[in-house]
């Protein structure tokens, strides 16, 4: 059944979609009264509902009930990605998404020829929502901004293993991971790599330096190649 993502709230078991999910309802699919869609909380929550009625401007539909939750990872992975070009960046976004990665923090290193902004950000957060869609995701992934490199590698204060993408290293990401693993940070670098003083800063703050293989691959191709190994050993794939 499709998937649509709502804020939670009801009304003596009614929901009202609105804006561009109410649209696709009604405009693309063009779903009619009776039938079943499944709606997502944002939090990992699905739940089955039927549609009442509908017009362009807003869906009503009735929960029936909540369903198993089944599509969601059980291992969480952040993705920490350097700021690239355009359609390298979206790609990157969009594949890591799918695959399962439970946040994405953008940031800004020496090399990155690109750089933060709003629109920027709001586009690469809308790529997000439709692979959640897509890709059957229970969860809402966010998209945001971390600042530069130095803010990136001390954002997550937790005690999760990190991982720093960085093809002169000798130890391979797999040689890292625990089986299965916990939660997970992974970050990967513009289209120039990153440089040996940021390997070296990115040590010093707790992030183990590691390999994707003996080939260079490109700064999109990284982030989803690094994100399958650890999901492959956490048995998610």
């Amino acid at each position: 059944m499709r998937r649509f993502f709502w804020d939670g709230s009801q009304k003596d078991g009614l929901v009202e979609l609105t804006g561009s999910e109410a649209r696709h309802i009604h405009s693309v699919l063009r779903l009619k009264p009776g039938d079943g869609v499944i709606l997502c909380d944002g939090g990992g929550n699905d739940y089955s509902a039927e549609l009442i009625r509908c017009d362009a401007g807003a869906a009503v539909l009735t929960l029936l009930g909540r369903l198993d939750k089944t599509n969601e990872p059980a291992c969480e992975v952040c993705v920490y990605l350097a700021y690239t070009k355009g359609d390298r960046l979206e790609y990157a976004v969009q594949k890591t998404v799918e695959l399962g990665a439970s946040a994405i923090y953008m940031f800004e290193s020496e090399r990155c020829v690109t750089h933060y902004s709003e629109n920027k950000l709001a586009r690469l957060s809308r790529i997000a929502f439709e692979a959640c869609k897509q890709s059957g995701r229970g969860k809402l992934v966010g998209v945001f901004h971390a600042g530069d490199m130095a803010a990136a590698l001390l954002h997550d204060r937790r005690r999760s293993l990190k991982l720093f993408c960085f093809e002169r290293s000798r130890n391979s990401i797999r040689e890292r991971l625990a089986s299965p693993p916990g939660p997970v940070c992974v970050m990967c670098g513009p289209e120039g790599g990153f440089t040996d003083a940021e390997a070296i800063f990115a040590s010093k703050t707790g992030w183990l330096p590691v390999s994707l293989g003996k080939r260079v691959l490109r700064s999109e191709t990284a982030p989803v190649t690094a994100l399958s190994i650890v999901l492959y050993e956490a048995r998610d794939i």
